[in-house]
């Protein structure tokens, strides 16, 4: 019995012969008879296609950054947008008790998040490196000529042209190469380098330019710049880079970011494969952190020191305070009304410790003390303060304020008169 190759059966639909074809077959003879023009087309096409794509993923990072808005936060925006913004508090341009100490002790102690702060200024220190390093190659007698067509001024670099120059530049690469290739110095001399290596996660010196000073008030102080070594090396480079690296982003650091694993796959392709130190490496992640702390912790940082001045330590310990206070209040009444004292204007004492009461309760409400307010200070941590400098915080700190005191006083009004019109009874 012969075998023969089963040809594909035509099938007519109306006045034309169709026959079935494999759909790979007809996609390979439609591209092999293309013009131009459809190839235009279907690259216009594409290009509609990641442009859609791209603006879903935008907006799938911001419903994720901030998916269920405050509604507190969102009666407040107007308010809230007169305030300094957070490209002000990371650069030390803004008065307590909106600064970057009290944002740094906020991520800590409520969002319990500092890592992000921390990441952030790690990177920014590490640019600053790297343009104390290339102004350096500029100052240096061994260049002849302009580097990379830039001219040797004393211009501020920009993130871009420092990279340029520390990937694509021959001096840069052959001054790092110098220092890899080097022979080493004798044991026990005073300019060998500390050893770096992947795994010795503790060969790296913690940061004491800007992490340091977070338990001193001048570290916010405008102008203040991180301070580098005189003559920065690529070596400096290399150490500072691995150093945020196996810091912040590879799984299972010390202070692990939450960010996109691809960003993190990408990071680890560029240091470890690529064996690359620019300010570039970190710029994607630098910008994730940024927007995630300026979309999630920074306006209800800014609410916090906007519309309160106290602490949840404080809180508790007023709550406790007015609870007592009330109770010592109605004591007194109730002792007045059922021993049948007169004359009844004794009553009226009874209002003291009610005002006392309420007012503690509303203190514990608002989270906002008058007396505080009175004084011009602001808690960032249980009994320890900081004055109010900002101005516009401090009106509405005192506009609070007010409220605070002026309603608790009517309620506190309003019940001693009940107990005064009570009628005597004696037991």
């Amino acid at each position: 019995m012969s075998h023969s190759h089963q040809l594909p059966q035509p099938s007519f639909g109306g006045d034309r012969l169709s026959i079935m074809v494999d759909p790979a077959v007809e996609e390979k003879q439609q591209l092999r008879f293309d013009t131009p023009d459809a190839d235009a087309k279907r690259q216009s096409r594409l290009s509609r296609i990641v442009q859609e794509q791209k603006r879903q993923n935008r907006a799938s990072i911001v419903s994720f950054m901030n998916p269920h808005p405050d509604p507190l936060l969102h009666q407040h925006a107007a308010v809230l947008r007169d305030l300094p913004s957070l490209e002000l508090v990371l650069s030390r341009k803004t008065c307590p008790p909106v600064c970057l100490y009290n944002f740094y002790v906020y991520l800590r102690d409520v969002e319990y998040s500092e890592e992000n702060l921390d990441f952030w200024l790690d990177v920014v220190a590490h640019e600053s490196l790297c343009r104390s390093y290339c102004q350096t190659l500029i100052k240096s007698k061994a260049i002849n000529a302009p580097l990379n067509n830039i001219k040797r001024t004393t211009m501020r670099w920009s993130i871009k042209d420092v990279t340029q120059e520390l990937r694509y530049s021959t001096y840069s690469n052959s001054v790092g190469s110098e220092v890899r290739t080097a022979a080493p110095p004798a044991p026990g001399s005073p300019t060998e380098p500390a050893p770096v290596t992947p795994l010795d996660h503790g060969s790296f010196d913690e940061p004491t330019a800007d992490h340091g000073a977070y338990c001193d008030h001048p570290y916010c102080k405008p102008g203040r710049d991180p301070h580098h070594p005189q003559n920065t090396t690529r070596q400096d480079l290399k150490k500072s880079a691995e150093r945020i690296y196996y810091r912040y982003i590879v799984a299972g650091a010390e202070h692990e970011l939450n960010m996109p694993e691809l960003m993190r796959l990408r990071i680890c392709r560029m240091i470890e494969m690529n064996h690359r130190d620019d300010p570039d490496v970190f710029l994607e992640a630098k910008n994730y952190v940024f927007n995630l702390m300026a979309h999630d912790a920074f306006p209800r940082f800014l609410y916090a020191r906007a519309y309160e001045n106290m602490g949840y330590t404080q809180t508790m310990l007023r709550l406790v305070m007015g609870l007592v206070s009330l109770i010592l209040g109605f004591t007194i009444e109730l002792c007045l009304i059922f021993l049948a004292r007169e004359p009844k204007a004794l009553r009226w004492f009874g209002l003291i410790p009610i005002w006392f009461g309420f007012l503690n309760m509303f203190v514990n409400q608002e989270k906002l003390c008058p007396l505080f307010t009175l004084l011009g200070i602001s808690e960032h941590g249980f009994c320890r303060f900081n004055r109010v400098r900002d101005h516009q915080v401090r009106r509405i700190h005192i506009r609070r304020a007010l409220v605070v005191a002026f309603s608790s006083l009517v309620l506190a009004i309003v019940v001693t008169l009940i107990f005064y019109l009570v009628p005597s009874h004696r037991l």
